[in-house]
């Protein structure tokens, strides 16, 4: 065993613990803390990894906050969208008859089309659940997109293929 095995060990539980619990010391468990106290003290990959999880915690402490009120509001007006549209007619396809080699292609992609189906509900769960929106504030700052550092933290402008949208205070 060489000298570095039982550091690397240390470095990859000492990431785990802030992954679990940040870097704010006071979050972590009392065994915890005495473990990794001399780690920190003389190492420094474990001090930079420590700022670096203190870093993401100031981000994420940063991070607005949307009210449960402005949830119920944008579930109401996708509501009353909803309702307001006509209801689809069904309608009668044409019989077709495909080779057996084209019958059976869906089959094979099923995997690939129910991995599509998943990823686009988790997209769905995660735009609607707003845990994306502090991750694209940080990003704005960092790119200057809507100002940077000197724009409003609630206010984020997107730019999709030439049309502008505002993600703020009043449109969400």
């Amino acid at each position: 065993m060489t000298n570095t095995e039982p550091m690397n060990t240390e470095h990859e539980a000492f990431q785990r613990l802030l992954d679990s619990h940040g870097g704010d010391r006071a979050r972590w468990p009392a065994a915890a803390r005495l473990r990794f106290a001399q780690l920190l003290a003389r190492d420094g990959v474990a001090q930079t990894m420590l700022a670096q999880a203190q870093a993401l915690d100031n981000v994420l402490d940063r991070a607005p906050v949307v009210s449960a009120d402005r949830q119920a509001a944008l579930a109401d007006r996708i509501m009353a969208a909803a309702a307001a549209q006509p209801p689809l007619k069904a309608t009668t396809a044409p019989a077709v008859i495909l080779p057996v080699a084209a019958r059976r292609a869906p089959l094979r992609m099923a995997p690939a089309m129910a991995l599509l189906a998943a990823s686009l509900a988790v997209g769905i769960a995660i735009g609607l659940s707003g845990v994306a929106a502090p991750a694209l504030n940080g990003v704005s700052d960092v790119i200057a997109v809507n100002g940077g550092a000197n724009a409003n933290d609630h206010d984020l402008e997107l730019v999709l293929m030439g049309d502008t949208m505002a993600l703020g205070e009043d449109t969400i």
